[in-house]
């Protein structure tokens, strides 16, 4: 035993047991150590194979059980128990009982009526099944005959080295994977390994690689060959159809034909109602396409006007911008107004910190101003909310005009009637706010007289002072006190002032983002009027395509309509013409037609190959095969007249045929093979009888064998038969001779 062999087995196993539950932890098998033997030990390998490919043993993963099951099964065993389990120890024992095992299965070949056909003499087919080598080699060298191969197999070792046998094997049990040309391309490889390599790659296509390598192959390995072949037995063991399946399958594919000519009329009548369905959507998006055109016009009108107005927005836009850049200038001149006031006030607080009642009638005023002041401010305020809500009111709108095309005219008109209102209305509240300035203007004039009057008064108050300067040293504390407290409240003003400046700050700076946002807004609408140009000018260049694609279709399902016109006359001209060619081979009479094998030269040498022969009259013709004979030019024509014909020995030949016989045409030799002896003397003797037939006339061009006023006679005698026998339609013509048979 070999390490191939291991290794083959390994790979079998692996491949048989693939997804078992009960050996994941044992599969897949290493075939370059030595878990095989390891595995095949615990007996649990086995016993699920014999499970598997045995149905009906019941098996336990031991010893004995598996070598009980193995004898039931047809297996010579030669291992004993206590050897299986110690399988490392006992290699060559192991190796035989496991391939006995596999080839037990691989023999399992159940007698049909197919395999009758390599029978030989008297043998029986049950005796045949059981031997497996033997039958394998028949089915081999049946497919090797079949496919016209000149050599046989009648080992699994030498005969199988080169692997030009696989190659024609596989090929012919094979042909939906492996085609001629492959067949060729192994021809012509020179080295035996490659050719092998290629034949098992040819087995991986039908799923039948397993067993052997090239190298197995090229060094002739005699149970791997044989596990190989019976493994391609199995995915094919059909010997093809006999004659009479060959005769009923061209009449079910004539039929089918017949089939086929009548759907190809209905589906001509069915394109050429599609052709007329077609014309009719044509001319129905030829209309929708006008209709859309129209409207692509009107939307473009309607995008101008808005586009107009949409200006003419913006330019009022402009304005009420510039309106709020004037009322925020007011409004920083009077913030400063109102801070030199704070200054001149707190400049009169610092001089006059001694006179109380002065401070505090100085302290309401200037609490009554800052109410006042921060009342116009918070006016203010919400006169610059009003404005950026009014902004906001604008943009809303503006954007709803210009997503509602249809509506948007309408609207605007009445964006542009109550825009107007507002900038009155704006106007009016500006004037107000104006009035309002000049009223606190007027107020911090009166405050001024009041501290120019406070300054008249000084003198009498430091009268009153010198009066009370006892009082006020028993108060000086309560008025430190009082002076740290106006101090805290001035800072709180202060802070106050500066707080609303900020938010001052801040609502400016939020009306420039506000005013930021909406001019995004606007390139974002502009573009989006850009991006539905460009749609609609696509749509216009879509709808050109439509119209050359439907154009083109139309154009196209005409050509196709008079093609398949075309085609179904040119079909029916046929079938009368091959049905006329039939009726003429009936009135004709043919004396003998039938299978018989022909001698030719290929790529691979001198091969046998069979072919149709038609024997009518003296004329002996051949074709590649019986479809081939009404229709088409013959393969080869020899006049019989001018022929010998000779008995030979086909053991001196090529390929050992034994019926065979070759005509002599005195150019060429011609050797044919029949089947049996019978058939043989049967072609001969028609062959020889149609030696004698005289029913023809022969028009031959040879020159200086008559002269003149011969060929003028025949010439003369041969066109009286030609104006005779075309007058009855009975002429056969065969352009390829220098010969016309008329009957």
């Amino acid at each position: 035993m070999t390490d191939a062999e291991k290794r083959a087995y390994c790979n079998y196993f692996n491949g048989e047991l693939r997804g078992d539950a009960d050996l994941k932890e044992t599969l897949p098998i290493n075939s370059n150590s030595d878990d095989f033997y390891k595995a095949v030990s615990q007996c649990l390998l086995l016993s699920k194979f014999i499970t598997k490919r045995f149905p009906g043993q019941s098996v336990e993963p031991t010893a004995s059980s598996v070598i009980a099951a193995a004898k039931q099964v047809g297996v010579k065993v030669n291992i004993a128990p206590d050897e299986l389990e110690d399988s490392v120890n006992n290699i060559d024992m192991v190796l035989e009982f496991v391939w006995q095992l596999i080839k037990a299965y691989l023999s399992k070949i159940e007698p049909n009526e197919d395999l009758k056909r390599l029978l030989e003499g008297d043998e029986k087919l049950a005796v045949l099944c059981s031997q497996p080598e033997k039958l394998l080699i028949r089915w081999f060298n049946f497919h090797l005959k079949v496919h016209g191969h000149h050599r046989t197999v009648s080992n699994f070792t030498s005969d199988l080295k080169d692997a030009e046998n696989y190659a024609v094997l596989l090929s012919e049990i094979a042909k939906d994977s492996v085609s001629e040309d492959d067949l060729v391309e192994a021809f012509k490889q020179k080295n035996p390994a490659q050719r092998a390599e290629m034949v098992l790659r040819w087995a991986a296509r039908i799923g039948c690689r397993k067993f052997v390598t090239p190298k197995d192959i090229a060094e002739g390995n005699a149970n791997l060959n044989f596990a190989f072949v019976a493994t391609l037995f199995k995915r094919y063991p059909a010997l093809g159809p006999t004659s009479d399946e060959i005769v009923s399958d061209l009449e079910l594919r004539i039929e089918e034909t017949e089939s086929l000519l009548a759907e190809s009329i209905l589906d001509k009548e069915d394109l050429r109602s599609q052709i007329d369905q077609t014309l009719l959507d044509f001319d129905s998006l030829t209309a929708e396409l006008a209709d859309l055109e129209l409207n692509f016009d009107e939307i473009c009108s309607e995008r101008d006007s808005l586009q107009s107005e949409k200006t003419d927005l913006e330019s009022l836009l402009a304005e009420v911008n510039a309106e709020n850049l004037s009322l925020e200038e007011e409004i920083d001149s009077v913030s400063s107004e109102k801070d030199d006031f704070f200054a001149q006030l707190e400049a009169e607080i610092n001089i006059k910190v001694d006179l109380e009642t002065l401070l505090k009638e100085t302290k309401e005023e200037f609490e009554t101003t800052k109410t006042t002041t921060e009342t116009k401010i918070s006016d203010l305020q919400k006169q610059l909310e009003e404005e950026i809500a009014l902004k906001d009111d604008y943009s809303k709108r503006l954007e709803d005009s210009l997503l509602e095309l249809e509506n948007t005219k309408l609207e605007a008109k009445e964006l542009e009637s109550s825009l107007e209102a507002k900038l009155e209305a704006h106007i009016t509240e500006r004037k107000e706010v104006s009035s309002q300035l000049d009223a606190a203007r007027a107020e911090l004039e009166e405050t001024l007289r009041l501290a120019d009057e406070a300054e008249q008064t000084k003198d009498d108050l430091f009268k009153l002072l010198t009066d009370t300067i006892t009082e006020l040293e028993t108060a000086k504390a309560n008025a430190q006190a009082t002076q740290e407290e106006l101090e805290n409240t001035l800072a709180e003003e202060k802070a106050k002032k500066e707080k609303a400046h900020q938010a001052l700050l801040d609502k400016i700076e939020e009306f420039e983002t506000a005013l930021a946002a909406w001019k995004v807004e606007r390139e974002g609408l502009l573009q989006r009027i850009e991006e539905l140009e460009n749609e609609l000018e696509e749509l216009r260049e879509e709808m050109a395509a439509k119209l050359a694609q439907a154009l083109a279709d139309k154009a196209a399902a005409l050509a196709a309509a008079l093609s398949e016109r075309e085609r179904a006359l040119n079909a029916a001209e046929n079938e009368k013409d091959q049905a006329l060619g039939k009726v003429r081979m009936l009135l004709s009479g043919t004396a003998k037609e039938g299978p018989l094998w022909k001698l030719e030269s290929t790529l691979v040498g001198l091969q046998w190959k069979k072919k149709y022969f038609v024997l009518q009259d003296n004329l002996f013709c051949w074709y590649s095969s019986e479809k081939n004979v009404s229709g088409q030019k013959p393969k080869g024509v020899i006049y019989c007249e001018e022929s010998r014909i000779y008995e030979m020995d086909g053991k001196d030949l090529h390929g050992k045929k034994e019926f065979v016989f070759q005509i002599d045409t005195g150019k060429t030799r011609v050797n044919i093979a029949a089947e049996t002896q019978e058939d043989l003397k049967s072609w001969m003797t028609e062959i020889r009888v149609a030696k004698k037939k005289k029913l023809g006339v022969k028009v031959v061009s040879e020159a200086g064998d008559k002269n003149e006023k011969g060929k003028k006679k025949e010439v003369m005698l041969l066109l009286l038969f030609l104006y005779f026998c075309i007058s009855y339609h009975d002429i056969i013509i065969y352009p390829d001779l220098w010969s016309i048979n008329i009957y």
